[in-house]
């Protein structure tokens, strides 16, 4: 059974320090001084937002997914779509967890993550395609 725990780095703090002052000053396109490299003991992403980031935009295509298929293709026409989205998914506010947003768009309690990553691809494909037709 593999371990959870992470070994001890076999670099010093001070290679980690100049790592992420080479990565960051590329990324920046500006050097970055010493001070602003000790950021990399704290710039990280406390509140796990790639992760949110990822969930919303597979909940995104589900929840378009879902309408279409409640309501028909021309969904965006129908006062009942406005109905249900109230109701449904905007009166409880953020008390609906994603499982819970995916069940009341017909779909079963869990996020769709391989759904996600054939829709990423579709839309980057539509717009290389829209990219070549200019």
């Amino acid at each position: 059974m593999p371990s959870c725990s992470r070994p001890a780095s076999p670099r010093p703090k001070d290679d980690l320090r100049e790592l992420y002052r080479q990565l960051f000053s590329v990324a920046y396109a500006f050097e970055l001084n010493p001070d602003e490299a000790q950021a990399f003991l704290t710039d990280v992403d406390e509140t796990f937002y790639s992760a949110d980031y990822a969930r919303a935009f597979a909940l995104a295509g589900m929840m378009h997914e879902g309408i279409r298929k409640r309501f028909g293709e021309d969904w965006y026409a129908s006062p009942a779509v406005g109905k249900f989205l109230k109701e449904q998914l905007f009166a409880p506010g953020t008390a609906l967890a994603s499982e819970d947003v995916a069940e009341r768009l017909g779909f079963p309690r869990a996020v769709d993550f391989a759904a996600a990553a054939a829709r990423a691809q579709r839309l980057v494909a539509e717009a290389d395609a829209l990219e070549k037709a200019k």
